[in-house]
């Protein structure tokens, strides 16, 4: 009876040390978060990371202003994203958040969660140690990623999703995507005749894969509009538009509320309709001086 009131005895003093033992490690890491937040290297660590991420994905990126809060959420404002491309505008992207995936951290493939408000919508995405890109859009409007001297400015909201993983710049990358552009429009159209200048797309879904410079389209389909079209189609992308090469078959099923004056630069393609009253083209050479035939 000794021994067991013994035994008993030590469980109280054992749950005291363990608990002096969690409470120092919470403080210990409390104080390293406060230290870092504190320190925060923000100038070193913005050079280090606007060329990690132009190495790993060669994006050009200018980061105004890094700062870090609890718990362990990295915030980039004011980032300007450069294109390679000298047809395209820059673009200032407000705000971007990095922030831990906790129940990855001590896997062999730690990870991170982006959150990013865009110009118009948002961008939710994971990314993860070996490369892989998830990626999510909502609301996102595409006039300021187009240029400003465009002629055709395109309207609609984006939504939709991007899965990547590799390598892009040693060109081994592998992605696919599926999107969607709502109420979408291509305005601006007045010096081809139409009356209100625009013409209306509906709903256009995009869904495709990509594998290295390889662009596969394997549906471009827009419905509930004024020119209904059906597409498929491949790319070969290269430094710019002109050394770019595409290949496509298009379906164009004009509606009734199309626009007489639009409808009739159909016939400029030299192909006639169908039965049904498809124009079925082909879509060939470069982004900047396609050939429809």
């Amino acid at each position: 009876r000794p021994n067991l009131s013994l035994r008993f005895g030590k469980k109280p003093g054992l749950s005291r040390q363990l608990a002096l033992h969690a409470a120092a490690a919470v403080l210990l890491l409390f104080s390293f978060v406060v230290t870092l937040i504190v320190l925060f290297p923000g100038q070193a660590l913005r050079d280090q990371a606007e060329f990690i991420i132009y190495r790993q994905a060669g994006i050009r990126l200018d980061i105004g202003e890094m700062s870090l809060t609890p718990p362990l959420t990295l915030t980039l404002r004011d980032v300007r994203w450069m294109h390679s491309l000298p047809e395209l505008p820059d673009v200032t992207i407000p705000a971007i958040k990095v922030s831990p995936r906790w129940g990855s951290l001590f896997s062999s493939n730690p990870g991170a969660q982006l959150s990013a408000a865009l110009p118009v919508g948002t961008a939710l995405g994971q990314v993860a140690k070996d490369g892989s890109l998830q990626m999510q859009w909502r609301g996102v409007s595409l006039i300021p990623f187009l240029p400003q001297s465009f002629p055709y400015p395109i309207q609609g909201t984006l939504e939709g999703q991007l899965n990547a993983t590799g390598d892009f710049l040693a060109d081994n990358g592998q992605a696919s995507f599926d999107l969607t552009l709502h109420q979408a429009a291509v305005t601006g159209l007045e010096p081809l005749g139409a009356a209100q200048g625009r013409l209306s797309l509906g709903k256009v879904n995009l869904r495709g894969s990509l594998q290295g410079r390889n662009v596969r389209i394997e549906e471009l389909r827009a419905v509930e509009g004024d020119l209904l079209l059906d597409a498929k189609g491949t790319m070969l992308i290269g430094t710019s538009a002109q050394t770019s090469r595409i290949t496509a078959q298009i379906d164009l099923t004009p509606a009734p509320t199309l626009d007489p004056n639009l409808a009739d630069l159909l016939l400029f393609t030299g192909v006639s309709p169908d039965r049904n009253g498809v124009y079925r083209l082909r879509l060939s050479g470069s982004p900047a001086a396609p050939v429809l035939r």
